[in-house]
Order: C-alpha cells, then sequence, then structure tokens
C-alpha cells in the first residue's frame, strides 16, 4: 500500500441491502478467529488439552452486562438531523447490536469522528472500540484512523477500514464483570497490522499488509489476509493468507499454560478463578445438544500451508511442501477430547519430536534422553511460504476418520520429500508425507514405489519401509509394506516384504523408549557377518526398560538359518534368552516342524530339536544339553548315524541317550538297535540298559555278517575295549556264505584292545580280541558253536564244532580257551569222502564229556580235559568208531591254523592225538580194553596202552577165548589186530 493510499484510503460503499438474519458484525469475530485459528494451528500440538475452565467462562449470558453495563437508550445522540452523525470531538458511543438492540456491541472512544459530506462514511481519528466477541470475551482494537460506513448511525458499521498502527487485543472481562485494562499484558492474543479492511454485511476481513500476531506462547507474522465469514452458520467460510507465514511457538509457555493448579493471579485479573453463578448452572441443564455433536454444534476446517513449510528447534527441524491441518470444533472449539489431559513426560510441539523420538527407538531402541537433554521446551519456528487458506468442510474428512479433532499432515510434490532432522537423536529421515492425529496420537510416515521412507540415526542404524505408523498413546507401531532395519555398527539387517509391528510400552498413556513387543511378516532375512536366517515372520519379545533386551523370539514358516558353520531348517524356530548384567544372552532354541540341522560334517533331522545354551568367559555361545524328538535321525559323513523317537545329548560330558521302538545307533556297518541306547563320548562307549540287537553289515551294506541280541544289557567302552551283554545273550557271526558261528549264553564279558587314536583310522577298526568269558545259566549252559558248510544254501553243515559248559573263558593273547566247568566239546566233519567206498561213512568226528575242566592251548594244538572224561571219536574213512573214559585226556589237533585266534574259523583243527591216563577204558566195535594209560594215534587208529606199577592192560575180544594182558600193547583200532609189546612177568607160586 502506497502512502498516498494509507492518506486517502478507498471509499467503502454499503451493498444495496443487508443480509438477513446477519449476527453480530463480523468485523473482529472473523479476524479474531481466523488469526486465533492460524496461530492455534501453530501451537496445536503443545497443548495438553484444553486448561481448567474459570468462572469467568462458565457466565451465561443473563449474566453478562452490557458493554458499559449502560442500556443503550442513555448513548449519547450525537447526529446531525438528516445529516448523519455530526462532528466532534474526544467522545465516546455506544452501538447497538445488530440482532438485539436492546443490547450494546460496540463501545467506541475516539478524539475526533468528522461526517463525509454527501455520504454515509465517518472519519474516525485515534479509534477505540470494544467489541463483545463471546460470552466472556472481548475485543479491544485501536488504530490511527478509521473510516466506517453507517447508514444506520446507532448501528454498527457496515464496513470500514483501521489504519495506522492497527492493534487487535483479545480479552477476559475480570472477576467482577468489568473491563480489564487493554494492555498487551492482559490480553490472550495481540493482532497488529498497517491497516485492515471489514465488511460486515458480507463478513469479509481483508488486509495485504503484514500482520503480527503475539500471545504467551506464540509470536507470528503473515502477509496479507483475508478472511470470510459465515454468521448464519457462524463459521469461517475462507481465511486466506496469500504470502509468508512465520510463527514462533514457546513450548514451556503453552505447557505452562495448561498445567491443572496454576496459581490464579491476584483477584480481578483475567486468569483468576470464581465460582460459577447459579443462573449458569441452570442455563446449561436447560440447553439442547445439536445432533451429530458432542454437546454442541459441529463442524469442520481444512487448513492447507501452501509452498515450502519449515519447521525448527535448534536441535531438529522437518522441511515439506505443503502441510495441511484438519479440525473438528464443537461450538467453535476443539472438544476437550481432542487432546489428552496428561502429557508425555517429553513434551511434544508440532509433533515433529514424536516422529523423530519414535522412529529412532523404532529403528534401533536407543535409551530416550528426557525432557531435559532433548531441548524440548525450546522455541519452534514454523515458516510456510505460502499462500495459506482456511476452508470449512460439509463432512467429517477422511483424515479425522480415526476419531481425531486436529490432524496434521506434512507433505511433498511428486518425486519430492519430507525431510527431518534431529541434532541429539542424531537422526535424519524423509518420507513423502507425514501424518499426525492429535486425538489418536497416531503418527504416519508414508512413502510411494520408488520413494519409501527413510529414517537413520547415527551409531544405531537405520529403517526403511513404503510407511511407517505409530500410536503415541497406544504404543503400537506399523510398517506396511517391504522394509528393512539396519544396525549401524555391526551391519546386522532385518527385512521383511508384507509388514513389520512394534509394541513400545506406555505410561500415563504415552509411548516410552521400552520396546515390548516386534513382529515382521512375509519373507523375513535376518543378516549378520555370515549368518542368515530367513522365515515367513519373526515374533520378538522385549523386557521391560530401556535397554531393548530380547527376551524371546519366534520365527515361523520355511524357517533357514544358515552360518559359517552350517545350517538349521524348520517350520517353527523358538529362542529364549536371558537378561544377565545388562545383556540379552541366548539360552535355549525350540526348532518344530521337519527340523533339519547340518554342522561340518554332521546332520540331524527330528521333528522337535530343543537346545540350551550356555556363554563362555570369552563370550561364546555353545550348546550345553540337545533334545530332539519325532523321527530323530543324526548321522556323520563317515557313516555313523543315531535314530529313535527321542535323542538327548549332553555336550559338556559328550553323552547322548536315544529311545524309540527301537532306537538305532551304528557306524561302520555296525548297528545296535533297542529301546534306549545311551552314548558315552569321552569312553566312546555305548550302553543299552535293556534288552537289544546288534548287526555288522558287509562294506556294501547287503550280506549281515554277525548278529546279537540279549534280554537283559549291553555295554562297550571303545578307550578301554570293555564289552558285556546280559540276559539270554545270543550272538551269530557269519564271515561269509559257507561259515556261522553262534555265542549261547546268560552273560558274556570281551575284552578288545583299546584304541589307539594315533593310528590311522583304518588301522583302528581291526582291533584284536584279546579276552572273553561266556557263562551260562542254571537251564541253559553257554556254548560256543561253529558251523561250516560245503555249497551255498545247504541246510545241513559239513563242519561242526561245538563248545558247552557253564562258563567259557577265551585268552586271545596267550591263545588259550578254558572251560574251568563241566562241559562236553564236539568237532565233527561230515563232509563225503569221494575215495571211500561206503559213500555215507563219516571223515571224521569227535565228542568229548568231562566233570572237570577244559584247557586248550592254540598255539600248541593240544586240549587236555580232566575228572571222568568221556570220548567218542568216529575216524575219518573207514575205521571203527572209537569210545575212551579216562581220568584226564590231553588231544593234540592238526596245527596247520595253531597261530591264528581261537575266535576265527579253520578248515583244520582235525583230531590228530589223544592222551588218556588214569582208569582207561576204551571200544572199538566189540573190543574194550582197559589200562592206565592210553596214547592214540587218529591218522594210525592205533592205541598204545600201558599198565603202571606191575599193573597189566586187558584187552577183550569176544572172538578169543580168553582175554589178552600184558604191561604195554599196541592196538589197532580200524583192524582190531592186536600186538603185545611188554608181556606181563609171569609169577611162579612159593
Amino acid at each position: 500500500m502506497t502512502e498516498q493510499d494509507r492518506s486517502h484510503p478507498p471509499t467503502v460503499t454499503a451493498p444495496p441491502t443487508a443480509r438477513r438474519g446477519a449476527s453480530r458484525s463480523a468485523l473482529l469475530i472473523a479476524l479474531g478467529v481466523s488469526l486465533i485459528l492460524i496461530s492455534f494451528v501453530l501451537y496445536i500440538s503443545s497443548r495438553g488439552g484444553p486448561g481448567p475452565k474459570s468462572a469467568v467462562d462458565e457466565f451465561a449470558p443473563e449474566d453478562i452486562p452490557d458493554i458499559l453495563d449502560q442500556p443503550a437508550d442513555e448513548a449519547p445522540d450525537i447526529r446531525e438531523t438528516g445529516q448523519g452523525l455530526r462532528a466532534s470531538t474526544n467522545a465516546r458511543i455506544k452501538l447497538k447490536d445488530r440482532d438485539d438492540p436492546s443490547r450494546i456491541a460496540w463501545d467506541l472512544s475516539y478524539e475526533r469522528l468528522n461526517s463525509i459530506r454527501d455520504t454515509d462514511q465517518v472519519e474516525v481519528i485515534k479509534p477505540k472500540a470494544w467489541y463483545l466477541l463471546a460470552d466472556n470475551t472481548l475485543v479491544y482494537i485501536r488504530s490511527d484512523t478509521a473510516t466506517f460506513l453507517m447508514p444506520d448511525v446507532t448501528g454498527e458499521p457496515e464496513s470500514g477500514r483501521f489504519i495506522g498502527n492497527v492493534e487487535m487485543l483479545q480479552l477476559e472481562r475480570l472477576s467482577d464483570g468489568s473491563l480489564p485494562e487493554p494492555t498487551e499484558a492482559n490480553s490472550a492474543v495481540r493482532i497488529t497490522t498497517d491497516w485492515l479492511d471489514f465488511d460486515s454485511i458480507a463478513s469479509e476481513l481483508s488486509t495485504t499488509e503484514l500482520v503480527k500476531v503475539t500471545s504467551s506462547t506464540i509470536d507470528a507474522k503473515c502477509e496479507g489476509l483475508r478472511a470470510v465469514f459465515n454468521e448464519v452458520d457462524e463459521r469461517i467460510e475462507l481465511l486466506e493468507v496469500p504470502g509468508e507465514l512465520i510463527a514462533v511457538v514457546r513450548p514451556e509457555a503453552a505447557r505452562a499454560n495448561n498445567e491443572p493448579g496454576d496459581d490464579p493471579g491476584p483477584p480481578g485479573s483475567p486468569s483468576a478463578q470464581q465460582e460459577r453463578p447459579a443462573a449458569a448452572q441452570n442455563d446449561e441443564n436447560a440447553a439442547t445438544t445439536e445432533p451429530g455433536s458432542a454437546g454442541g454444534v459441529e463442524q469442520f476446517y481444512a487448513v492447507t500451508f501452501e509452498g515450502s513449510v519449515h519447521v525448527e528447534q535448534p536441535a531438529r527441524w522437518i522441511e515439506a511442501d505443503r502441510a495441511r491441518v484438519w479440525i473438528r470444533l464443537v461450538d467453535n472449539a476443539i472438544p476437550e477430547a481432542g487432546f489428552a489431559r496428561t502429557m508425555p513426560r517429553h513434551h511434544d510441539p508440532i509433533g515433529i519430536e514424536a516422529a523423530l523420538l519414535s522412529m529412532a527407538v523404532a529403528a534401533s531402541q536407543p535409551e530416550v534422553p528426557d525432557a531435559r537433554e532433548l531441548r524440548l521446551s525450546e522455541p519452534v519456528l514454523f515458516r510456510c511460504v505460502g499462500p495459506t487458506i482456511v476452508r470449512p468442510m460439509s463432512d467429517r474428512p477422511a483424515a479425522l476418520g480415526s476419531g481425531d479433532d486436529v490432524a496434521l499432515r506434512f507433505e511433498s510434490d511428486q518425486g519430492g520429500v519430507v525431510d527431518f532432522h534431529d541434532d541429539i537423536l542424531k537422526a535424519t529421515g524423509k518420507a513423502t508425507a507425514i501424518e499426525y492425529g492429535f486425538t489418536s496420537k497416531i503418527l504416519a510416515l508414508t512413502g510411494y514405489d520408488g520413494q519409501p521412507t527413510e529414517l537413520h540415526v547415527e551409531d544405531s542404524g537405520s529403517i526403511i519401509g513404503e510407511s511407517l505408523v505409530i500410536g503415541l498413546s497406544t504404543g503400537i507401531g506399523q510398517a506396511a509394506g517391504a522394509g528393512i532395519l539396519t544396525e549401524a555398527k555391526t551391519g546386522r539387517s532385518v527385512s521383511w516384504s508384507d509388514q513389520a509391528d512394534v509394541v513400545f510400552r506406555v505410561e500415563e498413556g504415552w509411548i516410552t523408549g521400552s520396546i515390548e513387543q516386534a513382529i515382521a511378516s512375509g519373507q523375513v532375512e535376518l543378516h549378520d557377518a555370515d549368518v542368515r536366517v530367513s522365515a515367513e515372520s519373526i515374533n520378538t519379545r522385549f523386557a521391560e526398560g530401556s535397554g531393548a533386551l530380547i527376551e524371546r523370539a519366534v520365527l515361523a514358516g520355511g524357517v533357514e538359518a544358515t552360518t559359517s558353520d552350517g545350517q538349521l531348517s524348520a517350520n517353527r524356530l523358538d529362542v529364549r534368552f536371558e537378561i544377565t548384567d545388562g545383556r540379552s544372552v541366548p539360552a535355549m532354541v525350540i526348532a518344530t516342524g521337519s527340523v533339519m540341522g547340518q554342522q561340518d560334517e554332521s546332520r540331524i533331522a527330528a521333528g522337535v530339536l530343543e537346545a540350551d545354551l550356555v556363554e563362555d568367559e570369552q563370550g561364546r555361545i555353545s550348546v550345553s544339553q540337545a533334545r530332539a524328538s519325532e523321527n530323530v535321525r543324526f548321522e556323520r559323513s563317515d557313516g555313523a548315524f543315531a535314530e529313535g523317537d527321542q535323542l538327548l545329548a549332553e555336550l559338556g560330558t559328550q553323552w547322548v541317550k536315544v529311545e524309540g521302538l527301537p532306537a538305532r545307533v551304528g557306524a561302520n556297518g555296525a548297528t545296535v538297535a533297542a529301546a534306549q541306547i545311551e552314548l558315552d563320548g569321552q569312553s566312546s562307549g555305548i550302553t543299552v540298559p535293556g534288552a537289544g540287537e546288534f548287526a555288522l553289515l558287509d562294506e556294501e551294506g547287503v550280506l549281515t555278517l554277525a548278529t546279537a541280541e540279549w534280554t537283559g544289557s549291553m555295554h562297550y567302552a571303545d578307550d578301554s575295549g570293555e564289552f558285556e551283554a546280559v540276559g539270554e545273550v545270543r550272538a551269530i557271526s557269519t564271515p561269509n556264505a559257507l561259515s556261522r558261528d553262534t555265542i549261547l549264553g546268560e552273560h558274556i564279558v570281551a575284552l578288545v584292545r583299546p584304541v589307539d587314536n594315533s593310528q590311522p583310522e583304518d588301522d583302528r577298526l581291526n582291533r584284536q580280541l584279546l579276552s572273553a568269558s561266556v557263562e551260562g545259566s542254571e537251564d541253559v549252559p553257554a556254548s560256543v558253536e561253529s558251523l561250516r558248510f560245503a555249497e551255498v544254501g545247504d541246510a545241513d553243515p559239513a563242519q561242526v564244532t561245538l563248545l558247552i559248559g557253564s562258563r567259557i573263558e577265551v585268552d586271545n593273547v596267550s591263545g588259550q580257551l578254558r572251560v574251568p566247568t563241566p562241559g562236553r566239546l564236539l568237532v565233527s566233519d561230515v563232509r563225503l569222502d569221494p575215495d571211500a567206498s561206503d559213500q555215507n561213512s563219516l571223515r571224521g568226528s569227535a565228542l568229548f564229556d568231562w566233570d572237570g575242566q577244559l584247557l586248550l592251548d592254540r598255539p600248541a594244538g593240544r586240549v587236555s580235559m580232566s575228572r571222568r572224561v568221556r570220548m567218542v571219536h568216529r575216524p575219518k574213512g573207514e575205521g571203527a568208531v572209537v569210545e575212551l573214559e579216562c581220568e584226564s585226556l590231553t588231544a593234540g589237533f592238526d596245527e596247520q591254523r595253531a597261530s591264528e585266534s581261537l575266535t576265527e574259523t579253520a578248515d583244520g583243527g582235525r583230531l590228530r592225538e589223544v592222551e588218556a591216563s588214569g582208569a582207561v577204558w576204551a571200544r572199538s566195535d566189540a573190543q574194550q580194553l582197559l589200562a592206565d594209560a592210553l596214547k592214540y594215534d587218529a591218522s594210525t587208529q592205533k592205541a598204545r596202552a600201558t599198565a603202571a606199577g606191575g599193573g597189566w592192560v586187558t584187552l577183550f575180544d569176544p572172538s578169543q577165548a580168553s582175554p589178552v594182558t600184558a604191561a604195554e600193547l599196541i592196538w589197532s583200532l580200524k583192524t582190531g589186530r592186536i600186538e603185545v609189546l611188554r608181556p606181563n612177568p609171569v609169577s611162579l607160586p612159593r
């Protein structure tokens, strides 16, 4: 506006007719409501809710006196008859309320008033006007000059302009109903500009000059202003600031103004609280409620801050291409529910701190500084390039769909971003838009394809996603769409394809820095150095406190974990943690559903796998105990395996228990099957506490080389070589298709040469049996049977060796076998001799019985028996069966394999010779012999018999008339021929 414009303001003409139903002048209603609305938007988020009402606020209309407490007819008449208002100086006039002429709406004082000839206009010098804005709210306005259009000189001006140093003050009546001193100190809001036009009929005011708004909580200025007010509906139809809008909000003052229990101030001050008159209470009881509103008329407004928008505190800022605000009013006021009375422990101006703090916490769960450290009470600067537009809305806007009374949105143009930064939290970020609902306290950061939402916290990490939403009162946050969370120091990250949800603990109705639960779904992946974990979802719970210590993490759906040491896959993975010394340490892992684990050269499969974890002094995590169930199978690359229904492993002691129906363990073609099997890694031992079976296959895993079974228990220790089996033990060895060896007993104890780990592994496998003992029971003696077959598939063996006794002892080191109890030995070869004349004859067999003991010396090829020894020998080829009884017997066998182990099979071992002594009795066919000693040569089938101590040998032959006696003779058991070597001495009578 030029100086000429200021000295010659434009003439304001009245419209042809006044709008019917117009309420009191919109001059200051529109100005006050409009500019207060702008300032309200700027500091709205710093309010904790409406402050406690004073008694002044509760005056009912009939209790409120006129501005000067004078009736309208007492106002001085300064009109010139037929000529309008007459000129006057230092006067004061009252102007009637247009809708209620019995009441005073204006109280106007001035230095001089001049009427402009031939018009309805007046010029006022130094005008000072009081105007009733609401029941107790007054507006005081003054300027250097003013021009009013006043067709009715007793009523309100229809239009006009205030010019020069225009100042408006919003004031409250004092507690006694009188007017306060119109000073800036007493005002709630102060508005200044160079000139201001108003049109009461059109309900419009405007200026193109700079407008300044000042209150205890805000300083604002804008370039130009235009406001249109709907007096019928009592609402703003349009509020426009075409130029720049700048405001400074003081959060500390805003909080102080809303703290309950503030000092009411001295009596008579505007803030003093008074008791509410009873008439006001009666009037309230009679009030009616508008439909669809909570106790009054409901209105909606949309505010748009176009151009570049910048909001900042010294330690933080936010920038956007525009900002939007949606407001719900009830009786031209924000409902009390629009803002919580309980403020967060740290004050949050304009929602910028809500954005930074909440998302920074979601990104890395840092320790949240207190309000002083965050410097939240410092002034906040708001700047908008403009224009700023306020318009009413006929229906509730979608932005208030969550039940909000006020919603704020920072947004960007296509391809642009909303940037924000916080020096204290060391956080930066960007989004397409940032939204905040002040009633629901829901904060949302949204992006779009190609421009996701990003938040970076220095030294902590970053989060990137399509949209981030968090409820500051519920503590529930959500990242919709794909996203990734990365830790700065370690590079660890978690990404998801569908959605992530975070739940923070809430105190006093406001979010805290303590995270309670985090859930990510879709294709979730965790990366940490050489570790990669993927699943369809992950659910993590945290311990109370600000340290974000994990208590439990559950991964579900196609879980796969890969490390440098191995892999793990399952349908579900449950990890439990212990909180120790301010740290979250993994304590237990539970994998369920098609579990498959692999580490180094080992692999395990199960339906359920559980592991207890421990931490060593170096902070390394290891498994202390593992439990597996449901079709468990463990295997190594060398062929060792264990399988069963359940597996329990104590890794510290290297002890494993496998249970099943049956459970099986095996290695190198050997398998043990039982209901329960225990493995001791320290002793390389195996224990079966119940009945079980053993099987040994060939290298191809086709032929069974050996089997064993027992009904009691079995134990074997590889380091000591000790083996023991109890309870109806039966062991069968089939080294080839023509051999089968069987051991039966109640109790078997064996000693194998202990393992020598210094030897190559192949050499360690072929270790020697050192000793063994087999004990029988009262009902079933111990036995060792060796069968040899002539042809594959033969039902009957060609060779049989059977040893029976209560106890059988084998010493492979000395090559001795001992039966210290009565027993029986059968050595038989029933193979047919093609050269024999009788094809049904036996090649040779011998049966020995004794009542004392048996001792077999394999290297010497001799066996000795004692006490009532009995032998039956059927020689090879043609020859008579020989029977022999004596007290002691020593037999010699072929030595062609005498150096081999007693447990190995042989084609040799045929009877070579027999030496008997002590009451020897022998029979071959019909011939019988008695002697003190006898030596039998199996190859010649000849026996040399001798008598001791002057006795004689007697041979009975039924074909001879008398027996043959001699001191020594040779008896051919094959031909029956007798050769006397030493006849008996002749005794003569005396």
